[in-house]
């Protein structure tokens, strides 16, 4: 396009705006890595680029139209980057109560980066179906509704309803290590009030007594560090719901001292359990995680591991439920930026390619 400005030059803005602030990426270098994981090179954006096979140019989205979710601004934040990499102009329509942090960023945006920005109120079928690409965060209803409105020409990019879960592996579990992990558990499951997609839902044990034990522990790490933050009525009805329901079954409940900052439920069963929200996070038990987690495949996300040492004999268990991510527990919420969110290529699944065949580089 026109005036604008080559990757390298918008890597090294986006980084001045966003680098270190949980997005997944440090500096300029690590944008450039994940342009390359993905496409090959750096290069390949801007110009015919020699590529194993042949020369080629990926060929970004013109324009894409994006549904932001109403519950996190940092995926529409992440989606922004994506699009800014790209060099893609973005239309974002905003959800009713806004993404106030989002749009601070969008103000800091240099004039260059800025212009490549929209923010619609409400929703434009019209504007919509004139873009080249669109993506799409929400509950699946929405998602399959604006599927239905979309052209096969476009690319349709759908983060629907998803949960994540942690599992821990051990027979055994002593005071120490159940402090250990609990205080890393608590940091996923107090990141963003537990709000997104990779926020967990269910910790997984494989045995009764390692449940009472972690239970307890992340009780006690949540009521020393989850802080009490705003919520609203809605959100504090389905806390509530959440407890009554957990005390109708028998389950036994941690909740803390003052108000409804954190809830944590020890399950009788050893079933996934979604809802609530606002740090309410279950423990459970089963002797088979795979048949625990199976009534949610498809819906999970990602899943984090109490264990130090190598996670490639989880791959399988992950790979059984659809899962996109498997990474050490405390980790959840921090996936790097080249994460293949819902297992798809954030930049790959946007482009384009144009193959270049000169004399030379056909096979005979």
């Amino acid at each position: 396009m026109e005036g604008m400005m080559r990757l390298r030059e918008r890597a090294e803005c986006i980084v001045g705006i966003f680098g270190g602030s949980k997005l997944g990426f440090e500096s300029s270098d690590d944008l450039l890595k994940w342009v390359s994981e993905e496409l090959g090179s750096p290069d390949v954006l801007d110009e015919v680029f020699p590529l194993p096979g042949g020369k080629a140019r990926a060929i970004a989205p013109e324009k894409i139209y994006v549904i932001a979710a109403s519950t996190l601004s940092v995926s529409a934040l992440t989606v922004l980057v994506t699009g800014l990499i790209l060099g893609s102009r973005m239309v974002f329509k905003m959800p009713g109560g806004g993404l106030p942090d989002f749009e601070e960023a969008i103000i800091k945006l240099p004039p260059v980066l800025g212009k490549m920005v929209e923010l619609l109120p409400q929703h434009s079928p019209e504007i919509m179906r004139s873009c080249d690409a669109v993506i799409v965060m929400g509950a699946d209803k929405t998602v399959e509704e604006i599927f239905r409105q979309t052209s096969w020409r476009q690319r349709f990019i759908p983060y629907g309803h998803k949960i994540s879960c942690g599992i821990l592996p051990m027979e055994k579990l002593t005071e120490d290590g159940a402090r250990r992990w609990a205080s890393r558990a608590a940091l996923e499951t107090r990141a963003y009030d537990q709000r997104g997609c990779l926020s967990p839902q269910t910790y997984l044990s494989m045995n009764q007594t390692v449940a009472e034990i972690f239970s307890k522990a992340l009780a006690g790490e949540l009521e020393k560090s989850a802080p009490g933050i705003p919520r609203s009525w809605e959100e504090n009805a389905g806390i509530y719901l959440a407890r009554q329901e957990a005390a109708a079954r028998g389950h036994h409940l941690h909740a803390s001292e003052e108000g409804n900052r954190w809830t944590v439920i020890l399950q009788k069963d050893g079933a996934i359990t979604s809802g609530g929200g606002g740090c309410v996070i279950r423990v459970a038990w089963t002797e088979d995680f795979e048949k625990a987690l199976a009534p949610w495949r498809g819906w999970i996300s990602a899943i984090s591991v109490a264990h130090e040492g190598d996670l490639a004999p989880w791959c399988e268990l992950a790979v059984l439920v659809n899962a996109s991510r498997i990474c050490r527990m405390g980790e959840l919420q921090n996936p790097p930026i080249s994460w293949r969110h819902d297992g798809m290529l954030r930049l790959g699944s946007l482009v384009r390619w144009l193959t270049v065949e000169d004399e030379d580089d056909r096979l005979h």
